[in-house]
């Protein structure tokens, strides 16, 4: 009895395991789900079915769209959403380093204030499982970018920073227009 019952649980650890793997390789094409795996419950991190992100109709069509970016189908993208509707979470936070799991050859300039949050989610087990090839180059993780073993870079760039010399592939800007006042002013 007892016999039968460590092959149960064995065979159902090995069940969760392809099951993990397998959404860990559809996260590779399938952004939404790639924020889903990336974000999992704190109380049950290895709980593929729970994650601390419920999306909603707009998240759906924001990570639409930003597969279409990944494959150059869209070459300019403006999201407009009020605040706390996961505009940063999904676009500066997750798009980055998905797109650098993709494709670790791309130059990436983006707000400095999430280049340490990217750097975060580059280091979780998730992120690993989802992309087992990708790797920092020795010395590449600085406060100011992060370089990739097969040379591409996200730099982060705040607010009046400069890029300049810097080319990109992909640019992403996170609210560039700090207050109404500024957005009212006449430059």
């Amino acid at each position: 009895m007892a016999e039968e019952l460590n092959k149960l649980e064995e065979i159902d650890r090995q069940i969760q395991a392809a099951k993990r793997q397998k959404l860990a390789l559809e996260c590779k094409s399938d952004f939404l789900k790639f924020v889903k795996f990336t974000m999992p419950k704190v109380s049950d991190p290895n709980n593929i079915e729970e994650s601390t992100f419920k999306d909603a109709r707009h998240h759906r069509a924001i990570a639409l769209a930003l597969e279409k970016v990944a494959k150059g189908k869209i070459k300019r993208l403006i999201v407009t959403l009020p605040p706390r509707h996961g505009k940063s979470e999904m676009i500066s936070r997750r798009f980055i380093p998905w797109l650098m799991g993709k494709d670790p050859y791309k130059s990436i300039i983006f707000a400095q204030d999430f280049g340490s949050d990217c750097r975060a989610i580059m280091e979780t087990p998730q992120y690993k499982q989802v992309f087992p090839k990708f790797k920092f180059r020795q010395g590449g993780a600085s406060k100011s970018r992060v370089q990739t073993d097969n040379g591409g870079m996200s730099v982060f760039v705040g607010r009046g920073g400069s890029i300049t010399g810097r080319g990109g592939d992909v640019l992403v800007v996170d609210d560039p227009i700090k207050d109404s006042v500024e957005a009212m002013s006449p430059t």
